[in-house]
């Protein structure tokens, strides 16, 4: 390796920290309650520089399809929404939230590595976003309410963290109660739990009203795509 840093080996595999290693750092493990019902919005605020990227690995629940809705962003990070579908007892979500750059680095003992500019580029006092196993697949929406699913074989769904994407929205009109006013169903994939190695990629509903005649029965699915990806990620 001509380059500053080091190589570490065991019997799998290596991994090299040169100048140019790149991770995300934990930054914070956090959890909200969400009641049961058809559907709930869960919201999380917290602090980030808005330079800073995040990367939000989701504890699969049991209760109900979970999925990260993304982020309110400003100045900083000020608000992150979770979209949860039908659920009868409602339960907790737990998430993991990871950045760019480094938090802990410079504090307590262990390793650090720089580069020839002096410039921080791995510290053992972080806690490393790590890969467990990536999945493919491929989900139509179905058609409300028979939204379709698919059951994914995982290393552990009780104890890992999982990110999905993308999350896809469909966009169903159904007949108008009136002259004026229709419904509609905006759908989501999410993630579910169902044993210790099985998790299951759902779609589900979101119900809303609006003004103007409505189309029954037709879907505006631009914005779905049927392939997705679940990254399995350690839970630092």
């Amino acid at each position: 390796m001509a380059d500053y840093g080091l190589i570490v080996k065991n019997t799998n595999t290596e991994i090299q920290i040169d100048s140019t290693y790149k991770n995300y750092v934990k930054h914070h493990a956090g959890y909200g309650h969400v009641d049961g019902g058809f559907h709930r919005e869960l919201s999380f605020s917290f602090a980030i520089d808005a330079n800073r990227s995040v990367i939000i690995a989701i504890k699969a629940p049991s209760f109900g399809h979970v999925q990260h809705a993304g982020f309110i962003k400003d100045s900083q990070y000020d608000k992150m929404t979770f979209d949860v579908g039908d659920s009868s007892d409602g339960g907790t979500v737990y998430y993991l939230a990871f950045i760019e750059g480094f938090i802990n680095s410079l504090t307590g003992y262990g390793l650090i590595v720089r580069n020839k500019s002096n410039d921080l580029v791995f510290s053992s006092n972080e806690k490393y976003f790590k890969i467990i196993n990536v999945y493919s697949g491929s989900l139509s929406h179905g058609d409300p309410p028979n939204y379709n699913s698919v059951n994914i074989t995982v290393e552990d769904a009780a104890n890992n963290y999982f990110i999905l994407f993308p999350c896809a929205s469909g966009l169903v009109r159904y007949p108008p109660a009136d002259a004026t006013h229709f419904y509609t169903s905006v759908v989501w994939r999410g993630l579910k739990y169902i044993d210790a190695t099985t998790i299951e990629i759902g779609c589900f509903g979101v119900i809303a009203g609006g003004a103007g005649p409505g189309v029954g029965g037709e879907w505006d699915d631009s914005a779905w795509t049927d392939a997705f990806t679940l990254i399995e990620v350690a839970p630092v």
